[in-house]
This record gives structure tokens, sequence and C-alpha cells, in this order.
């Protein structure tokens, strides 16, 4: 008997509120199909439904969903809570298999049928789900929550910048960043000049020194002054942008505030997983974060050469005869790849001043390769992938970065 033969194959199509499950065998025939509610019991009841087919074929059923982390997930946790084997089924797999058909044909049933489909005929590749990976969801859920806040958060910034240039024409040039905190005290204390007309420049003085802890005094006073002063005779009044002036500040300090709690949670994270990807020059808690989030457990990865090609930076290779030629990849984690595209720019960048670069080693390895004749966009995606190595091997064996010079040229492929 074939090893495939000795298993049910439940496919799952699943949605917020209800999933819907097919029972395939081994010659794709369809058993049964079942519509649950997405609650526990709802998944009670599909393995219970599993384990009557299970008896019924002395066989052992497992499980494949398209949505692990999402609205999956509650019924993922329970399937490996009640020992079942589950599989992650990507949802291109399973949208290629659909695509097989002659006719168009849409239907959650199908859709789950699919999925039994890709669980048969991967059955060896596709990887088992785990819980072990909890940090890493949580990583990625924080991280789409911060995105979110600010996005909304530059919303909001813009509405602000509109409504400040009718009360203030020259509000651009009262403070370098217009959302700094004495900014922000400035703006909702005094969101239109009417409400200096009583305050003095030693008032004013005293409120700025306070409001930034003694880094403004009363010669920046004099300076805002000044510049109202300039516009006297045009600045308009109105007390509904006063009012909306006050509202958008007080949305952007709440903002400001969630970003920073969300940070605080991310940094804990970061530190349970004993890594310390800050330690290389170019990537802060954020880029941190974002890289961890896409990447998950370094361990699904057998080496960094299986990491390049999750990210998409591997070349893709076709070949006829004995012509071979190595093209850029364009799949892949596009997310991934994006990021690593922008840590490599921040190492070919020099400082202002001294005009050494920031990073020597990766700064050389880039105009190597163009001098071997690459264009400048190739020679980024070699950089990208000496950052994939750099990246695989300090979260595999968790060291800080620590600069080596490159010796081995042929260990990696570049497009």
């Amino acid at each position: 008997m074939h090893k495939k033969q000795m298993y049910l194959y439940v496919g799952v199509d699943t949605h917020r509120l209800t999933h819907t499950a097919v029972i395939m065998n081994c010659w794709h025939e369809i058993i049964k199909s079942i519509t649950i509610q997405n609650k526990p019991s709802g998944f009670a009841e599909l393995i219970d439904l599993v384990r009557t087919y299970e008896i019924v074929y002395s066989v052992t059923a497992i499980y494949g969903l398209e949505d692990t982390n999402g609205v999956g997930r509650a019924l993922c946790h329970f399937l490996i809570d009640n020992n079942k084997q589950v599989k992650f089924v990507n949802s291109s797999l399973s949208s290629q298999e659909a695509k097989k058909n002659t006719t168009i044909h849409k239907t959650d049933e199908y859709d789950a049928f699919c999925v039994a489909k890709v669980l048969l005929d991967e059955f060896d590749k596709l990887k088992n789900v785990t819980k072990d990976n909890e940090i890493y969801y949580k990583i990625s859920q924080l991280m789409t929550r911060r995105n979110k806040l600010v996005e909304q958060r530059t919303s909001i910034i813009n509405q602000l910048h509109m409504q400040l240039s009718y009360h203030y024409y020259s509000y651009s040039k009262f403070f370098s960043d217009i959302i700094g905190k004495t900014a922000l005290a400035f703006w909702y204390n005094y969101p239109s000049s009417k409400y200096l007309e009583n305050i003095s420049i030693e008032q004013l003085g005293e409120f700025l020194r306070k409001e930034s802890h003694n880094f403004f005094t009363v010669a920046k006073a004099k300076t805002l002054i000044s510049l109202i002063n300039e516009d006297k005779d045009i600045l308009s009044h109105d007390e509904t942008r006063c009012f909306l002036i006050k509202n958008y500040v007080e949305d952007i300090r709440y903002k400001q505030k969630e970003i920073s709690t969300i940070d605080e949670l991310l940094q804990q994270c970061i530190d349970d997983l004993g890594v310390n990807l800050q330690s290389f020059n170019g990537i802060d808690l954020i880029t941190s974060a974002q890289l961890l989030s896409e990447i998950g457990d370094i361990n699904r990865f057998k080496n960094s050469a299986k990491l390049a090609r999750y990210s998409g930076i591997a070349p893709v290779t076709y070949s006829s005869g004995s012509k071979e030629k190595n093209f850029r990849n364009q799949r892949g984690n596009r997310k991934l790849n994006s990021i690593f595209f922008y840590i490599a720019l921040g190492q070919l960048t020099t400082h202002r001043n001294t005009g050494t670069p920031r990073n020597p080693i990766l700064y050389e390895y880039y105009h190597k390769k163009v001098s071997e004749g690459k264009t400048k966009s190739q020679a980024i995606v070699c950089v990208s992938r000496r950052l994939v190595n750099i990246v695989y091997n300090m979260l595999k064996y968790k060291k800080d970065y620590s600069i080596q010079p490159i010796n081995n040229e042929k260990s990696t492929k570049c497009g």
C-alpha cells in the first residue's frame, strides 16, 4: 500500500464566520463536505465527522488550511491541541489548481476541494503547522497595527497642515518639526493669532520654555511673534478651524502614544527571541520587526539560499540545451524583497562630513560588481543577496553583527 493511501485529506476553505471542509481520499474522490461555524463547537463537529470516516476507512486524516494566521488561526490551533496533523497550503497553489478546470467554477466547496488536492499532491513538500511561532505572529500583528496607525497619523498631519496654512501663513518656519512636542502644544493653545493678542513675549517665552524643557526661550517667542506680525494684515481667524486644529493635535498625540507603546512591545518580543538585528548599522527596531514578521522562524529555512529564494532575491535560471541564463526573480515575498532592497541602499551611502561609507565592505563589493559590468540595479541585488547571508546567520546563531571581509565569491549568486 502506498503511503498516500493511508490518509484522508481534509481541505478547508476558511472565512470569517464559517469554514467549508471537504474530505477526500487519495483517488480525488469527495467523501463528504461540510460547512461549520467559526467557533469551537463547529471545530468539534468537524473533528467528529472526520473521525467517523477515519474509522470506516481505517486511515488517518490530515488537514490542509489556506489561512493559519488569520481567520483560520482558531481552527488551526484547535486541531493542533487535539493532536491533529495540520499543513499550510499556500493560496497561490490552490488558486492554480482551481484554474486547471476548463470552465469557471467558484464555490466554497470547490475551493476546499482544491486545497485538499494540493494537500495530496504536495504531501511531502508541505510543512506541518505548529504553535511554536506564536511570538512571530505577535510581531506581525503589532506591525500591522503600527503601520495602520502611522498611515492614519500621516493623514491627520496633512489635514493639520491645511488648517494651519489659513491661520499662520508662515507656520512652516515656526518649528523644524510641526508635530514635535512643543509645536503641538503651541498649535493646541494658540490655534490662531487671535489667541496671542493678550499674550506678552515673556509669557509666550515662559510657555515655550516649559513645553520644551528649557530648549526654547524668549528668543524663540520673539521669532514667532515677528513671523506673525509680518503676515498680520492677511491672517484670518475661524473658530471652526481652531476646533479642527485642536482636534487634530489631540488625535496626533494619541496616535504617537499608541505607536510608542507598540514599539515597546515590539522591543520586548525581539528581546524574548534573543536576537539583535539592530547591531547591524542600518537595521533599527522597526526594520528588525519587519524582517522577523516576514521571515518568521529562521529554522524553516535550511540555509541562506532558501531564504534568498523565498525573498525573490536569488535569480531564476532558464536553460535549454547548452544555453543557460539567469533572470531577476519577480516572485517570492515582495515585502521581504523590498526590505532587503532598502537596507542595501542604506549601506551604499557615505557620511555627510567625512565621506566615508557606512559599510566599507558592502560599499566596496557594490562598486566591484559595477566594475565587472553589472548595472547599478543588478549590483544592488548582489548587495541584497549578501545581506540575506548576514541576516540569516544573525538569526540562526543569535549573534551580533561584526564586519567580516567577503572572501567566498562563489558561495552565492545574484541577479
